[in-house]
């Protein structure tokens, strides 16, 4: 391996960097993606129909009010560290920690307990009454499964793929599947809905306790190494340039943040607003289908479209493989003007997820009733909307990283515009197509959504950075 990434790195410098670490990253991938279905089988397999839905539709609950506390700033300190890794400039990169960590305590806290005390509003007139003891269990979960997601956004920036991987999802669902595990062979009733939410709120916690732990040993690493190469040298604090700000945070704006020589809560805030609205925009493609199902479906149906969604979204881990070390990458290249080097990998980045994904997809297209088969007989009343998802995802694989490209370069807010507009359509489509096709139309809408926002973001690549990144 090491032989393999020295050759590819002399011949392509950067872009034999970027195919290295993305298979690093798609074996990790895989890895998760195996976890996951795992998870979605034991979940479906242990629980009644109805309990499964009712599990499913309280996690989805609780990822979405994470990502809603998180304010933007998964890929913002993704973007923050990155930077500012050349230049080894740990000091910001440890406070960059420190506020993001407080800043989503205090925010995921509160909505904790917002959602405790309305679960019984909630349950009853959104949902189903038997939602609310899984509201109330599973509420506090938003505190870990939010700060899990910042710390794996933490080491993505330091281009570490085991984080990212480990505490963005791998690692709370291993430690609910073992402890499922180990509970099943002392003799307890795993099929009872409580013991499992029970679960996997702890496995959240314990996650993210390791997590704490994790960075704290990177950190103290990497600032011994930075005092052994500056050691007899004269320190360099890194200045931010006023444009360097105003290009960040208001890109395209008149307005400018003062000028610091660190991060403060002001810049991790302003550079986070613009990017929440994107994050928030795809959390609602991924769950608001979710919740219109569990609004006005049954119960079951709910336990269907997710188990759908599920393994439709396996597909795009091609996508998430190069994105983590895309990411990161584009950055970089971006802060030191390297426009041609941003221009190659942008498209290897659009080939490996296209050549990795494409036939992934197609093989879910041909066979949905045999994968859903998995999770009982039950499930595949799911077997058309799993084929309309998946239609979906090509249009994901076959356009590359081209939203983290204008993320990383500080396009950030014309590529929330089309978000919103996407966003608004798959509402619309949502809200008229579930009364009358029922899970169906959910699927539909998702489909749409997801194939509309990546064409206009790959012609928005075009006017913004001046180059095609799909293609040759």
């Amino acid at each position: 391996m090491d032989k393999l990434h020295r050759c590819l790195t002399k011949l392509q410098g950067q872009s034999g960097n970027l195919i290295f670490k993305t298979g690093l990253s798609f074996a990790l991938k895989i890895l998760s993606a195996i976890v996951a279905f795992a998870f979605n089988l034991v979940v479906a397999r242990q629980l009644s129909h109805s309990d499964a839905g009712l599990f499913f539709l309280g996690l989805s609950l609780v990822v979405m009010l994470a990502t809603f506390t998180r304010v933007g700033m998964d890929q913002a300190v993704t973007r923050f560290v990155a930077e500012r890794i050349p230049d080894h400039n740990w000091t910001s990169i440890r406070r960059c920690y420190r506020l993001c960590m407080i800043l989503g305590l205090i925010t995921s806290g509160i909505s904790s307990v917002i959602l405790f005390f309305t679960s019984g509003i909630l349950s009853t007139r959104v949902f189903t009454p038997e939602l609310q003891p899984v509201l109330k269990v599973i509420s506090f979960a938003t505190i870990p499964v939010a700060l899990c997601t910042l710390h794996a956004r933490l080491f993505q920036g330091l281009r570490q793929m085991v984080g990212l991987q480990l505490y963005q999802n791998l690692g709370p669902t291993l430690l609910y599947l073992s402890t499922v595990a180990v509970l099943w062979f002392l003799g307890f009733d795993t099929s009872k809905l409580n013991l499992s939410v029970w679960v996997l709120s702890l496995s959240y916690f314990a996650s993210l306790v390791i997590a704490a732990m994790h960075w704290r040993s990177s950190s103290e690493r990497e600032f011994q190494t930075i005092d052994a190469t500056l050691e007899g040298t004269k320190p360099v604090i890194e200045k931010c340039a006023p444009s360097d700000v105003t290009e960040t945070v208001n890109s395209g704006s008149d307005a400018e943040l003062q000028e610091a020589i660190e991060i403060d809560m002001r810049y991790l805030i302003a550079t986070s607003l613009p990017l929440w609205g994107i994050t928030v925009v795809a959390m609602m493609d991924r769950w608001f289908g979710q919740l219109v199902v569990g609004a006005w479906c049954d119960i079951a149906d709910v336990a269907t479209f997710n188990v759908a969604l599920r393994l439709a979204m396996l597909i795009s881990i091609v996508v998430m493989s190069v994105n983590s070390i895309s990411f990161p990458t584009f950055a970089s290249l971006h802060r030191q003007n390297r426009t041609d080097e941003l221009r190659r990998n942008a498209l290897i980045a659009s080939w490996l997820t296209l050549a990795m994904g494409l036939p992934l997809a197609l093989f879910v297209v041909a066979f949905p009733e045999w994968l859903l088969g998995f999770f009982g007989a039950e499930f595949q009343d799911g077997t058309t909307v799993l084929r309309v998802l998946a239609i979906g995802q090509i249009a994901n694989v076959a356009s590359g990283s081209v939203g983290g490209l204008l993320v990383m370069t500080g396009h950030q807010k014309a590529s929330l515009k089309i978000s919103i507009g996407t966003a608004i359509g798959m509402i619309t489509l949502t809200l008229i197509l579930v009364p009358w096709l029922g899970i169906l139309g959910a699927g539909i809408a998702s489909a749409l959504s997801v194939s509309s926002q990546m064409i206009l973001c790959v012609a928005l690549v075009r006017q913004k950075l001046g180059f095609w990144p799909i293609g040759f």
